[in-house]
């Protein structure tokens, strides 16, 4: 089989360097549900990052934030520190694209808007690195 030597434009999601922060990881989710719910969030979240995979990056920035898109911020606006297991420090102007799934946020760092990209050679190929979830709309301000 041949390979492609285009570049494959749909994205991916990275998971290795989610926060150590029980409110903003897997566990916040198992700490606030319960029945059984916390089941059916996570089969949720797995089908929006499925349907987001299918997606180009273009197709992503062109929807709306209440459209299955993303919305954008720069991780000095987040409220708590959930980017430290990054293998390196974040400029606070990074932008981070927030994902919205039901009622609940996917935050990640994505290779267009990160500053350390050049100098670590790190991010590439169209990857989200999951930082953080909001379970409970404390992780940053969603105003009024």
């Amino acid at each position: 089989m041949e390979e492609s030597s285009e570049k494959s434009n749909t994205v991916s999601f990275c998971f290795a360097y989610l926060t150590g922060n029980k409110d903003y990881n897997i566990e916040g989710l198992k700490s606030k549900k319960k029945s059984g719910q916390e089941v059916r969030e996570l089969y949720q979240l797995l089908e929006h990052l499925q349907m987001w995979s299918s997606a180009s990056e273009n197709t992503l920035l062109s929807r709306g934030k209440r459209e299955d898109g993303f919305e954008v911020m720069k991780i000095n606006e987040f409220l708590h520190p959930v980017f430290e297991n990054f293998p390196f420090e974040l400029d606070p102007e990074t932008n981070a694209a927030v994902f919205r799934f039901g009622n609940y946020r996917l935050a990640a760092v994505f290779e267009s808007g990160l500053i350390a990209s050049q100098q670590h050679g790190f991010f590439e190929n169209h990857v989200f690195y999951a930082a953080a979830f909001d379970w409970d709309f404390t992780l940053y301000n969603h105003g009024a």
